[in-house]
């Protein structure tokens, strides 16, 4: 058997840690910030890639977010999803400000 189910069973793992997170903070202001830092920790990776977008690493996000939503309340979902972007934006743009400091400092 060995390596032959890693994706999939990374994807069930990032589907069940989305969905212990989200029972686990029941409060919507915690599921805001969680859900916000992970658009900015995934904006971040990202970029230190410096690859294209890989098949395998948009679906691990997206498990996370589909467990997340999963088991978040209904008329939270849209909010949560927005939230998600507007992480990965400001992470694009906390990106942006640092390549600038660091041009100006050399």
């Amino acid at each position: 058997m060995g390596m032959k189910y890693v994706f999939e069973t990374t994807f069930l793992v990032f589907l069940v840690l989305g969905v212990i997170l989200s029972f686990a903070f029941n409060n919507f202001v915690l599921h805001a910030i969680i859900i916000f830092l992970f658009g900015v920790i995934v904006s971040a990776t990202h970029a230190l890639r410096k690859a294209d977008l890989n098949y395998p690493y948009v679906l691990l996000v997206v498990g996370f977010l589909l467990g997340y939503l999963i088991a978040t309340k209904s008329g939270k979902k849209s909010w949560i999803l927005i939230l998600f972007f507007l992480g990965i934006v400001a992470g694009l743009i906390i990106k942006k400000l640092l390549e600038r400091y660091s041009e100006t400092r050399k």
